[in-house]
């Protein structure tokens, strides 16, 4: 993304780095989903958020969108189990976070709802209708510990569990 005069600093209700500066985010005409997500993942949720007319709204077409994520998480899924089967020296954690926001995108994308907040108390999980079990409970598990395996494997089984909900609703033609 390329910097402007307008830049803007992301809301804190959009910061899964807490132990980072806060970032900042430009307008950009890149129209090309992936592209943006990968610099941003919330980038079309945050223009949202503060009311940008001109933003991109891929919660409103989820099929379009949804399968472009699904190939990403799958990229990203092999770069963390080779990080843990090779016992990585490193941070995982930023790797991790970024596989969260492709499953909260997906989440909510899934929902026809913009992403409002990463922060679990002000979510909402519970108004969504497609979702899986326990959804809540693991989430926070998730995010209290993102760089351990077994929070890896937790957001796995999540994003396997919502892909199935996924293809159900197009099955069933509810998408």
């Amino acid at each position: 993304m390329k910097q402007s005069d307008n830049d803007i600093i992301i809301p804190s209700s959009f910061n899964l780095y807490k132990d980072k500066e806060q970032r900042k985010l430009y307008p950009t005409t890149e129209s090309d989903f992936l592209e943006v997500i990968r610099e941003e993942p919330f980038y079309f949720d945050i223009f949202y958020a503060l009311e940008w007319k001109r933003t991109m709204r891929p919660w409103e077409n989820p099929k379009e969108y949804l399968p472009i994520i699904f190939e990403e998480r799958q990229e990203q899924t092999e770069i963390i189990e080779d990080f843990y089967k090779k016992r990585g020296k490193g941070n995982i954690t930023d790797r991790m976070h970024y596989y969260l926001s492709l499953f909260l995108l997906t989440l909510f994308y899934l929902n026809y709802k913009p992403v409002k907040s990463v922060i679990p108390q002000s979510m909402n999980l519970y108004e969504l209708k497609r979702k899986p079990m326990n959804c809540e409970e693991r989430l926070e598990y998730i995010m209290r510990k993102p760089s351990q395996y077994h929070a890896y494997i937790q957001l796995d089984q999540l994003f396997i569990e919502l892909e199935k909900i996924y293809y159900k609703a197009v099955a069933m033609k509810e998408l």
